[in-house]
């Protein structure tokens, strides 16, 4: 509501000089809040501009239709039976059923996938199945398979993977860490940060170390649930799939999201 000084009125006032102060807002103190993300009742995300790809696995049941809800909006294709589902999801009714044989979404190769020497974060929510073989939610490998970055599970643990330019299997590092629950919903992430890398599983840092390399960029395909060479494939539903370049957004343990990632 406009006051009639121009004020917002029913907002509680934040000053340098103390937390709150009643009355109302001018129209320069919300402009003020809205950049600084601080305007209750609306989401932001402050490194949105910087989310390669946003897959929030909303939709219709039984549909191929994928969108990506960050800026590159990406084309999303599927593979086997891979699909939206609402038997399951984390948040907004929906998410990413996979099979675990054959079943995959692929978006094609991109520099916002590339990740070199950048900071970045990769994660997702993921409810599995199965606690037997290896699963690979979200990845980054040329057709070959020589590989940018893995995160998925081994068992019942997190698992997170890199390799170097130039190099091809065994990793320049594998994380293997961690337990989780199956049937039930988890939250993993995957962090550069410098050339610190940690694996975390709901919030917690499982493994983590330093190495100063530069990770694959040759025409690396991005794939959701599948690393198709080794045919390991995710057998679940997978939720909320961000990645973030230049950013990392966890750098030590932190309470997983408890609400959907905000698409601006």
């Amino acid at each position: 509501m406009i006051g009639f000084n121009g004020g917002l009125i029913g907002r509680v006032r934040t000053t340098s000089s103390a937390n709150s102060v009643p009355g109302v807002w001018t129209l320069r103190e919300h402009v003020a809040a809205m950049q600084a993300f601080a305007w209750p009742g609306i989401e932001y995300d402050p490194y949105f501009a910087s989310v390669s790809l946003l897959l929030k696995g909303e939709g219709a049941n039984g549909s191929t239709t994928i969108t990506d809800s960050s800026a590159n909006a990406f084309t999303v294709t599927a593979s086997g039976d891979a699909q939206i589902s609402t038997a399951q999801s984390k948040f907004g009714g929906a998410s990413l059923a996979f099979g675990g044989s054959g079943d995959y979404l692929s978006v094609s190769d991109s520099s916002a996938f590339n990740m070199g020497t950048d900071n970045f974060t990769v994660e997702a929510w993921f409810y599995p199945r199965s606690p037997t073989g290896v699963d690979i939610i979200l990845s980054t490998a040329d057709p070959t398979d020589y590989e940018g970055f893995n995160l998925g599970r081994v068992g019942s643990a997190f698992y997170f993977s890199a390799d170097a330019a130039g190099t091809g299997q065994p990793w320049s590092f594998e994380f293997v860490a961690g337990s989780f629950s199956v049937n039930t919903w988890n939250h993993i992430a995957g962090v550069r940060s410098g050339d610190v890398f940690t694996l975390y599983g709901n919030g917690v840092s499982l493994a983590s170390g330093n190495y100063p390399i530069t990770l694959r960029n040759n025409n690396n395909i991005l794939r959701v649930g599948g690393r198709t060479v080794l045919s390991q494939y995710f057998d679940g539903y997978v939720d909320e799939v961000r990645i973030t370049k230049g950013i990392a957004r966890y750098t030590a343990n932190f309470t997983p999201p408890t609400q959907p990632f905000p698409i601006s």
